[in-house]
This record gives C-alpha cells, sequence and structure tokens, in this order.
C-alpha cells in the first residue's frame, strides 16, 4: 500500500508541473529587425499591456525565388524522318558502300520490305503478324585469337563510343572472345599481327530490330533504316593490324 501511494503522489505531481503556465521574457523592441505588438496578460496596475516583440535583424540580403531556366533539349530525329524532310541534307548521314566494319562508326543502308508466307518456313509462327524482324551480317570473317566488341543502333547515323546504350536506337552488342590460346603469351598486351594464313571464323551475325523499330515509330514496311555499327577494338593485343571485318551482305530477316 505504501508504495501504492508513493505512485498516486509522483503522479500528482508529475501533472501538476506539466499544468503550469509557460512564460518568456518578450524581445524587445530595437530599430532593426521587424517587430510586432503583442498583447500581455492584464494586471491590477495596467490592463492594456502591449510590447513590441522583435526578430533579430537579417544577416545577409534576402534571395528571391527565381524560376530555373530550362534549356530547350534537342531531339535527334531518325534518319527516315529526315530523309523525308526537305531542309535535310543527304551529305549529313554518310553510308557506307563496301562491306566492312572498320575501327570507327559506319552506317549501312537497310531495304526493307514486308513478311510474306514464304518467310514463315522453318519458324514456329502462325502467321505472318507473329514474326520478329532482324538483321543478319552475313558471313562476317572474325579472326579466330582476336577480341572484337561492337554496338548497334538502327536510325542513328551519329552514334559514337559515347552513345549510351539506354537510347531507343540501341538493337544489341556483338562479343567475340578468344578461344584456343595456348601458344601465344599475354595475349592482350603483346603487338601482335595478324597474317591472311592465319584461323579465321566465318559467322552470321543477328540481331532484333523489331523492339527498336516500334520505340522509334517506324512502322511503315516500306521505310528503309540506317543500321550503324560503333566498333570497340582494343588498340593493342592480337589484331591490332586489322583495320576492318569483311562480311558478304547486310540483309532483313523474318524469325
Amino acid at each position: 500500500m505504501l508504495l501504492w501511494a508513493s505512485y498516486l503522489c509522483s503522479i500528482v505531481l508529475l501533472l501538476q508541473y506539466v499544468a503550469q503556465p509557460a512564460c518568456a521574457d518578450p524581445v524587445l523592441a530595437s530599430r532593426v529587425g521587424f517587430c510586432k505588438p503583442v498583447r500581455l496578460e492584464a494586471t491590477a496596475e495596467e490592463k492594456n499591456r502591449i510590447v513590441q516583440c522583435c526578430l533579430p535583424a537579417l544577416r545577409r540580403a534576402v534571395k528571391r525565388f527565381k524560376l530555373p531556366h530550362v534549356h530547350h533539349l534537342r531531339v535527334r530525329r531518325p534518319a527516315h524522318e529526315l530523309a523525308n524532310d526537305v531542309d535535310y541534307k543527304r551529305s549529313d548521314v554518310r553510308v557506307s558502300t563496301s562491306n566492312a566494319i572498320g575501327r570507327h562508326p559506319t552506317s549501312f543502308k537497310l531495304t526493307r520490305r514486308a513478311p510474306t508466307a514464304a518467310d514463315l518456313r522453318g519458324t514456329q509462327a502462325q502467321n505472318v503478324n507473329q514474326l520478329s524482324e532482324g538483321v543478319v551480317f552475313e558471313h562476317v570473317r572474325v579472326p579466330e585469337l582476336m577480341y572484337v566488341r561492337f554496338d548497334v543502333f538502327l536510325d542513328s547515323p551519329t552514334a559514337t563510343a559515347e552513345t549510351d546504350e539506354d537510347e531507343s536506337a540501341y538493337v544489341g552488342t556483338f562479343t567475340h572472345l578468344p578461344s584456343g590460346v595456348t601458344t601465344v603469351t599475354d595475349l592482350g598486351q603483346k603487338m601482335v599481327h595478324v597474317e591472311d594464313d592465319d584461323m579465321y571464323r566465318t559467322l552470321n551475325i543477328r540481331f532484333s530490330t523489331s523492339l527498336a523499330l516500334k520505340r522509334l515509330g517506324v512502322t511503315d514496311w516500306n521505310t528503309d533504316i540506317t543500321v550503324t555499327v560503333v566498333p570497340r577494338f582494343r588498340p593493342h593485343g592480337y589484331g591490332w593490324n586489322i583495320k576492318a571485318l569483311k562480311f558478304d551482305c547486310l540483309r532483313q530477316e523474318f524469325t
């Protein structure tokens, strides 16, 4: 019982302390700062008690808020739209006429067509609407011991090694890793020439373009496009003297 009574007394004292009114001395008025009259509680001697409460003066000038200036974003127009523009200069898009992937970005023109019933052969599609469009670099001649990598973009003739892979025009990346390296040590560091009688691989490199064409808004089958290859070859190592990888043709395919 004594312990219970002590608990009750503690609670009563705590409530009395919390219920006390808060009081604070007002800040007296001064010549600097922002002041505002505040009415105080009346007393027996003075019924209307008013004092000037002031905020301290600002130490620095007020900065007015300004909306940031938004520059107009430059949106790259796809090549198939620029081709129909009267102000478009055809010389701005340089299309390669040789079937070679060099050490600099190269663009190739691709003539497209609509799928037919003949394209259903060898696929699992039931009709032409289920076919997926793609491009094929046929018979690319790659040295067997050479590291090869390049990115592919559609309707982006200005693409470079700094072009983001998140862009709508990005299609995919091809990478060829050296294999069977048993006689050459430190292949990635030594400057090893590739001779004509060295071993080569002949590859058919395929990329699916359906999603990229949809993102670019290309819906007409008669619209020709440009395929830009951005190489990322190593400046040293095996095959550093190779200036270009040759292939037979670039064609459209349906799968």
